[in-house]
């Protein structure tokens, strides 16, 4: 273990740093035990002995996520983020995405799909999805906290914890921008600008759905402009790396090759790419915490604890 955790803010710091980058206080030279629980690092306001979460100015912010004030602040961080963990990524995305792109690759290189087998895809695709970004989220956030990943054992049941609420408020969300974009454009561009940090949201505070999409509008009022920059410019990088894997796809799809292990292992990769975005929303969440400060917070009990872990 290289990093101390300061024992006012609960800031993870470099072991060679004298003082808190955050607070300033003098840090100790004492390490964290390995066979620590996570949840104490991931979540430090969280008393582990009684369960009763604190407020949430409590928890400290990874100093690589700087107050959201430009494209920039948000996009570095992200592709660092995304760079630096593409480890971890890779196994919390192809473990739950690889039985799915397997049944996709199978399903779609019949001459006998039909509409029952494409909602199937559909609903997987959306199961798939809410498991994997609260998860992912958990994953990086415990990473940023503590320096060390999390197992997925870890991992998922925190997605399982989160899966119901995330389904229903992307659910939510994804109707009320469609009737926005039917609306002459316009509303449906400001509703997904105003739900862009709904995952971290939906992963990290307890919430309801309805009060996430609230929340999520709220905490945006202000940043929309900074968010479709970043979301603009993040979307041309991701086109670009993607685009390859995805054309190649579509054209054994087109041209009637049914070898579904290659087919499948291109939708997987597209799958790894396609949660930077997961990355990019939980940067934003966090930079626009730190950018209105303590503030920022609404008053309830909190994040809630963390599942058991075995």
């Amino acid at each position: 273990m290289t990093n101390v955790k300061c024992r006012q803010c609960g800031l993870i710091n470099r072991l060679a740093d004298e003082k808190c980058e955050s607070c300033g206080a003098e840090l100790s030279a004492t390490v964290p035990s390995p066979d620590t629980s996570t949840a104490e690092y991931l979540l430090p306001s969280i008393d582990l002995e009684s369960s009763e979460p604190e407020h949430p100015e409590e928890l400290p912010f990874s100093p690589v996520v700087p107050p959201f004030d430009g494209i920039s602040t948000a996009l570095s961080p992200t592709i660092t983020l995304f760079k630096d963990n593409i480890w971890l990524i890779t196994k919390i995305v192809v473990v739950i995405f690889a039985p799915f792109e397997i049944f996709k690759a199978l399903s779609l290189g019949t001459k006998q799909t039909d509409w029952q087998v494409g909602v199937g895809i559909i609903l997987l695709a959306g199961f798939c999805k809410a498991l994997v970004s609260p998860s992912l989220i958990f994953a990086l956030i415990t990473v940023m906290r503590t320096g060390v990943a999390p197992s997925l054992n870890e991992t998922y049941r925190w997605g399982l914890s989160r899966i119901g609420k995330v389904a229903v408020v992307a659910l939510l969300a994804t109707i009320l921008q469609t009737l926005g974009y039917i609306c002459l454009i316009v509303p449906g561009v400001i509703l997904t600008l105003g739900f862009e940090v709904i995952y971290p949201l939906a992963a990290l505070e307890d919430l309801g759905p309805i009060e996430i999409l609230k929340r999520s509008y709220s905490l945006t009022k202000g940043y929309k402009g900074n968010i479709f920059g970043v979301r603009f410019v993040f979307g041309l990088l991701l086109l670009v790396v993607a685009l390859p894997a995805g054309f190649v796809s579509t054209m054994l799809i087109a041209s009637g090759v049914t070898f579904w292990p290659l087919q499948a292992l291109l939708g997987m990769t597209t799958d790894i790419f396609n949660e930077s975005t997961t990355v990019l929303s939980l940067v934003i969440y966090l930079s626009i915490l730190k950018a209105r400060g303590p503030g920022s917070f609404i008053e309830s009990n909190g994040p809630p604890p963390p599942p058991a872990f075995e």
